[in-house]
């Protein structure tokens, strides 16, 4: 591929008008996973910000959501290293755009499927509370992939972060109607496992109710 031949010397003008051009193709993917993200790491790690010319491409990239999420999300999560700001930049492109039902639905199978961090927890959070411009699909595969997600956390012994709690109760509170009585039940038990340290213990259990 063209791109590979010493893509960290390429001026950002260039990285953004190469994004704009293949950002509706096939090659696209592969330009944000092995150009685009690293550049986007690189700057962000070198001067604690985001060049408005990388945001840009960031946006430009997303206007294919499946794409970014193969090309941007998805490895950004799995490299085990993302820092707070790079989540806080992707996740407001995140929160911008529209995203198809059935990619939102994929998106959040494959996040809920990945060995949980931080940044796993945020990007699934994000999707979770997004208003949808469509009706979610029902019964929505997402549903039993977050509820194994959350699950795992039943012989967890450490302490959970704010973070994880809260993205139960946007999970809760998305999908509760989605939810069987089972599905209520094994999630009352997990609550009861971390009662002590529940950050919205009420919250989620009046969702679970439908209070």
């Amino acid at each position: 591929m063209a791109w590979e031949n010493q893509p960290q010397n390429w001026s950002l003008n260039a990285v953004y008008e190469t994004t704009r051009i293949l950002s509706f193709t096939t090659k696209a993917q592969s330009f944000y996973k092995l150009v685009l993200l690293p550049r986007v790491r690189d700057y962000i790690s070198k001067y604690q910000e985001l060049h408005y010319l990388l945001f840009q491409s960031l946006g430009r990239a997303s206007l294919v959501p499946q794409a970014f999420f193969d090309g941007i999300v998805f490895p950004l999560c799995e490299s085990g290293t993302c820092t707070v700001r790079e989540a806080v930049y992707v996740g407001s492109i995140l929160e911008g755009i529209f995203i198809p039902p059935l990619v939102h639905s994929s998106a959040l199978s494959k996040l809920a499927s990945m060995e949980h961090s931080g940044t796993i927890s945020y990007f699934i959070k994000i999707l979770l509370e997004k208003e949808p411009d469509l009706p979610d699909p029902n019964p929505d595969p997402a549903v039993n992939a977050l509820m194994d997600h959350f699950m795992k956390f039943l012989t967890e012994t450490r302490q959970l972060p704010v973070l994880w709690h809260r993205t139960l109760l946007a999970f809760v509170h998305r999908y509760k109607n989605q939810l069987q009585d089972q599905d209520k039940d094994r999630l009352m038990v997990l609550l009861q496992k971390h009662e002590s340290q529940s950050a919205g213990l009420r919250d989620i259990i009046n969702e679970l109710n439908d209070i």
